[in-house]
């Protein structure tokens, strides 16, 4: 979960120096449907004819407090089977074109990334424990359109493995 914040981070900082005059900046909300029927929020940005989205998918089979270390000893008991911790991560590259200054559509193809695993209780301490854990990852393919008002960009799009997204943006 760290490592996942920390590539975020490096993102959001790579992607606001790579915002030049005449780009789309948005923020995305949407999902409801898909692999997590959640929502998702993120980010997005369009230079020229290249951009990058990042987000989350607001999903989690389990809302306990959890340890992803080694249980103190191996006397536990199982509380739930092979479930999804965290929130899922999602990232993807943009390929746009926009025949005007009104209108830009972009295809895109990204990645969908979570956690999976056991959740153990120690008899020892009463703490719970995230055991075998197990990351999944599928290709999410998307397309969407920004339209231009001005100063205000207002967009809508679809990714296959979380749904119809709504954004919200400026255009510097």
């Amino acid at each position: 979960m760290y490592k996942q914040m920390g590539w975020l981070c490096v993102l959001l900082v790579a992607s606001s120096y790579a915002a030049a005059k005449d780009d789309y900046f948005w923020g995305s909300y949407g999902g409801h449907q898909g692999y997590f029927e959640a929502p998702y929020f993120g980010v997005g940005f369009m230079a020229n004819t290249w951009g990058e989205e990042i987000g989350f998918v607001g999903h989690s089979e389990y809302s306990g407090q959890l340890f992803y270390e080694t249980p103190p000893t191996n006397q536990n008991t199982l509380i739930e089977n092979n479930v999804q911790t965290g929130l899922p991560f999602y990232i993807s590259v943009l390929k746009g074109y926009a025949p005007n200054d009104r209108i830009a559509l972009y295809a895109s193809m990204g990645l969908l990334l979570w956690n999976q695993c056991d959740v153990v209780e120690s008899n020892a301490t009463g703490d719970r424990y995230c055991s075998g854990q197990e990351g999944g990852a599928e290709l999410i393919p998307g397309a969407g359109v920004l339209y231009n008002f001005g100063s205000l960009t207002a967009g809508f799009g679809y990714q296959y493995g979380i749904g119809p997204l709504l954004s919200v943006g400026t255009d510097f």
